[in-house]
């Protein structure tokens, strides 16, 4: 049978052999392959860190303690499902894997973009894909204390190499550009390495001199309010789950005033219109009133007061 390593190497191997294909389904399986090959490689190192004998418990989506005989107990895997994403996400932060998983994010866009969209090129979101993908595979791989070339092969290597180069070029000048894009809000400016073009998927989006967005890869002009509002998601998509999860509030809202998805909570302020809540009170406590009870709200309640008034 076959090791996590060993179908690593294959997936991303079959992806970048269907690199020149203009099939879309094999274009589409570019990006599968890799995605899956990333997602291989971190499963890898966490079994290397799973203790013996415990059914590779770091990967395992169930987990139970059985006793030793001693008295002690220890956790061990059930059963074969493994963890995706976000899980694996999780546990390298938890046996203290200092690797930045949020590029796997940006990959796993990449992939459903693909998967359940139609862009007119698809190319550049293969092209992105790589270029994305390239330094998280090589911190992996520093991990797993194994050299690419020789994990992968020389010729995928090189190829995965050469793809990356002429990737990065043009995204650097698009970061340049929009870096001098004068944004009042700090998550925003965070996201700029988020944006994508949603007409060919690759992540080299620029901004013009008249702070329009343009896709420097398919020349496509862009919507400002669709582009940042889908690279907040996924800027702060693993910070919503946790905050959600541990019972906090949502990190990216509707805003109530230009009603996108780009209300930063934590700011109190929307990233694109400005609007901000801050003053908006309960018109009977005097509490400051949510997001989500001025947008779906009536007459200046905080929720208490308007279950309380929806009873007389």
């Amino acid at each position: 049978m076959k090791t996590l390593l060993e179908n690593a190497a294959g997936s991303i191997r079959v992806g970048v052999e269907d690199i020149d294909s203009t099939d879309a389904a094999r274009i589409v399986s570019v990006v599968r392959n890799i995605h899956a090959g990333v997602l291989l490689l971190c499963k890898e190192i966490l079994v290397r860190l799973s203790p013996a004998d415990s059914n590779a418990v770091l990967i395992r989506m169930r987990t139970k303690s059985v006793e030793e005989p001693d008295g002690s107990t220890r956790e061990v895997g059930v059963g074969t499902s493994t963890i995706g994403r976000k899980e694996i996400k999780q546990r390298f932060k938890d046996v203290g894997v200092e690797v930045d998983l949020s590029i796997l994010d940006s990959l796993s866009r990449i992939r459903n973009d693909l998967e359940h969209s139609h862009f007119e090129q698809p190319i550049g979101a293969v092209k992105g894909a790589i270029g994305t993908a390239l330094p998280l595979i090589v911190e992996l791989c520093k991990e797993l204390q194994e050299p690419p070339r020789d994990i992968f092969g020389k010729s995928t290597w090189d190829r995965l190499l050469s793809e990356k180069a002429v990737f990065d070029s043009a995204r650097s000048q698009s970061l340049a550009s929009l870096q001098k894009w004068e944004v009042a809000s700090d998550a925003l400016r965070s996201s700029f390495a988020d944006f994508q073009c949603y007409e060919c998927g690759s992540g080299l989006v620029a901004r013009e001199e008249d702070d329009a967005l343009k896709c420097a890869g398919c020349s496509s002009g862009l919507e400002t309010d669709k582009v940042a509002a889908a690279a907040l998601a996924v800027r702060f998509e693993f910070d919503e789950y946790v905050s959600l999860k541990d019972g906090g509030e949502e990190i990216i809202a509707t805003c109530p005033e230009c009603t996108t998805e780009t209300y930063v909570v934590g700011e109190n302020a929307c990233a694109i219109c400005g609007y901000s809540l801050d003053g908006q009170r309960c018109a009977v406590c005097g509490q400051s009133l949510s997001v989500d009870e001025v947008m779906y709200g009536d007459n200046g309640l905080c929720s208490y007061h308007q279950h309380a008034a929806g009873k007389d």
